[in-house]
């Protein structure tokens, strides 16, 4: 699905710009939009609120963190998707979750943006397909009628996530965990949304899944690099997962 036509690409932003951008406009199509190229030599210094622990992604008032408490649908289960109204709280879901990633991605730039060069391009790559994962999502949710930030969305990624303190955190909770169960749900849900008759949904999913095998492999990577060689994957995981 190819980038809107009044959606266009920034032509080139640092790092740091591009991080800072998707995390703290409270535009959703500024935090959407990508650049086209990418200026590596430019690494500036982040704001200091990156670091802060009270720090929330800036998002516009229908997509703040919904207040605890706050009701939502149950995700939808596979006889309820064949209807339209169904599929649209399934979209909303992953719709937040891809955002979500976008901006925990962003985060993790700003707080490791001193990590090795290839460690912060293959997070930018990973951060523009989040991106265009959620306007994906975006789309088939608006084909059914309701827009983003119909219901509250949680915070349960961004509440596991940000704390992290070093990139061997972020790879094991983010890339190791969330990404990795992605590569679950989208393959489950692509087959339920196939046998609704609902083939471009299924079809975009089938997508995230291939596009999640890399986000996971490059987490894999760098996780096996970081620890110590004589520990093993699970152990070392066990360690990083904090309750």
């Amino acid at each position: 699905m190819p980038p809107h036509p009044s959606d266009p690409l920034i032509a080139s932003e640092s790092p740091i710009e591009y991080a800072e951008r998707v995390l703290y406009t409270t535009d959703l199509k500024e935090k959407l939009r990508s650049p086209r190229e990418m200026n590596f030599d430019l690494i500036s210094s982040p704001h200091r609120d990156a670091f802060s622990a009270k720090l929330e992604p800036g998002r516009p008032a229908a997509l703040r963190f919904a207040k605890t408490g706050s009701t939502r649908p149950s995700l939808p289960s596979a006889p309820s998707l064949v209807d339209e109204s169904s599929r649209a709280v399934l979209f909303h879901f992953f719709a937040n979750h891809e955002l979500l990633a976008a901006e925990l991605m962003a985060l993790a730039i700003l707080r490791f943006h001193d990590a090795p060069a290839a460690f912060l391009r293959g997070l930018c790559r990973t951060l523009k397909e989040e991106q265009q994962h959620t306007k994906w999502y975006l789309a088939r949710m608006k084909s059914c009628g309701v827009d983003f930030g119909a219901y509250p969305v949680n915070r349960f990624f961004w509440d596991s996530v940000s704390t992290m303190e070093c990139p061997l955190d972020y790879v094991s909770r983010l890339s190791l965990t969330f990404e990795q169960a992605n590569l679950d749900y989208s393959r489950h849900y692509a087959g339920i949304l196939s046998d609704a008759g609902d083939t471009k949904s299924a079809a975009i999913l089938n997508q995230i899944y291939k596009d999640e095998i890399s986000h996971v492999g490059y987490g894999l990577r760098w996780f096996r690099k970081w620890k110590s060689p004589s520990d093993s994957d699970w152990d070392v995981l066990e360690i990083q997962l904090s309750f």
